[in-house]
């Protein structure tokens, strides 16, 4: 069955952005709208700006960082994995010797 799509409109520093989302991601999409705009809120109130795209671009940076932070963490968990498939292997191959 096709996920549904469907248009919703997301707010950001008071602009209107139409996106087509499915049905199953709309909370999601929603939900980063709302961390955009406290971080943005975060940074209009803590530092100096000319206008609203040094806001875009502070949050961008700030979204890129946990972003590339996040896939260092998943990359290690699947090396992690096959650490633990290799460590297995040699475990049978050990259990094979020794018995």
């Amino acid at each position: 069955m096709a996920d549904i799509i469907k248009t919703i409109n997301i707010n950001i520093l008071g602009r209107i952005y139409p996106l087509n989302v499915t049905e199953k991601n709309e909370q999601v999409v929603i939900h980063a709208q709302s961390e955009l705009n406290k971080l943005i809120e975060h940074y209009k109130v803590t530092y100096a700006y000319k206008d609203d795209k040094d806001l875009l671009a502070m949050s961008a940076i700030q979204f890129a960082i946990k972003t590339v932070i996040l896939d260092k963490l998943q990359n290690n968990k699947e090396d992690n994995n096959v650490i633990i498939e290799r460590l297995i292997e040699i475990e049978k191959l050990f259990d094979e010797i020794t018995n």
